[in-house]
């Protein structure tokens, strides 16, 4: 059944001019700087893959093989390991977010890294592999084991193995003084400019891009993983992100209305369930929000950026219409 037409709150044209900064005026181009939040694991992801392909990561392992100094408690003594897959696909039973020191607006006043400490005093809240619960901290934690694997600084893995093969030569996890007068500013639910926001856990949703670039990284996922000629991936192992990994956890509602995850990607979306194969994802920081549509079979692919409180539905919206015309016209 094809959806009803998506409608949002926003009716007139001016509601959707974009400025990257109001009081001057200055539009949003191609090349306006967007926190991308949480689309931010799908790098994250990648990258873990680009080292299973290596044969350096071992999915199924216990993920403390990996990061020698961490450990975590449980109640669940029966269950199985805490593997780098239940951290992909937010099955591992970890916190969701230690809030302290979540995010600073005076720079990056703490790493990720101090997770694994904060980590080893909390109990699991779920046996790994009993439920989908969506976990920053656990993705943040992939950034580690990609640190200790390679021996290479996470942000420096992401630049030299993604973002420069690509292309992507604004793009980075962390905000660099070359990057600000592109930035696009934010706003708060008030219209009032709100200061950038320094996120600890880094992997999760720090990583800072334009449409520009992000449509490089759509293109090398639509391409079955590369692009000029520079594989990221192999095609197989790009294939095996999109497999679904939560088909037989019941709490999820995999054959109704739950989500599907696959490792790092959504799999699933309800205004586009009648299109065939999707993935994609959304993400949202302070006050920067995202929405990714890729349309594999259709060789489409959407991505909205936005940057104010009121930009969260309006991103989602946006991207809905524009991919449900775009599979009318082509």
């Amino acid at each position: 059944m094809r959806p009803q037409p998506v409608t949002s709150q926003f009716k007139t044209k001016e509601e959707f001019d974009g400025y990257a900064d109001k009081e001057t005026q200055k539009p949003v181009t191609p090349f306006s700087l967007f926190g991308i939040g949480s689309v931010s694991k799908l790098f994250t992801g990648i990258a873990i893959m680009q080292l299973v392909e290596q044969g350096r990561i071992d999915l199924d392992a216990p993920v403390d093989q990996d990061i020698t100094d961490f450990g975590y408690k449980t109640h669940f003594l029966e269950a199985g390991p805490l593997t780098v897959r239940t951290l992909m696909t937010h099955q591992s039973g970890l916190v969701g977010d230690i809030f302290k020191g979540w995010g600073s607006t005076s720079g990056p006043e703490h790493h990720f890294r101090e997770l694994v400490e904060d980590l080893n005093e909390e109990y699991l809240a779920y046996p790994p592999g009993y439920i989908s619960t969506y976990s920053n901290c656990a993705v943040a934690l992939l950034g580690i084991v990609i640190e200790e694997v390679s021996g290479v600084e996470f942000k420096t893995y992401i630049q030299n193995n993604i973002c420069r093969p690509l292309g992507m030569a604004t793009s980075n996890f962390s905000l660099r003084d070359y990057m600000v007068p592109m930035l696009a500013k934010s706003y708060d639910s008030a219209g009032v400019e709100s200061p950038f926001l320094y996120i600890r856990d880094e992997p999760a949703g720090s990583f800072i891009s334009n449409a520009l670039e992000m449509s490089l990284f759509m293109r090398m996922i639509l391409n079955g993983g590369k692009l000029f000629g520079r594989r990221i991936l192999e095609q197989a192992t790009l294939e095996q992100m999109f497999v679904q990994q939560n088909g037989n956890v019941e709490l999820d509602f995999p054959d109704d209305h739950g989500f599907k995850w696959g490792l790092s990607w959504v799999l699933s979306w309800p205004s586009l369930a009648y299109a065939g194969q999707y993935v994609g994802h959304s993400g949202g920081i302070p006050h920067y929000y995202k929405q990714m549509h890729i349309l594999p079979e259709h060789g489409l692919a959407v991505i909205v950026e936005t940057n104010s409180s009121s930009g969260d539905q309006l991103s989602a919206d946006v991207a809905d219409m524009a991919m449900i015309k775009a599979l009318e016209i082509f």
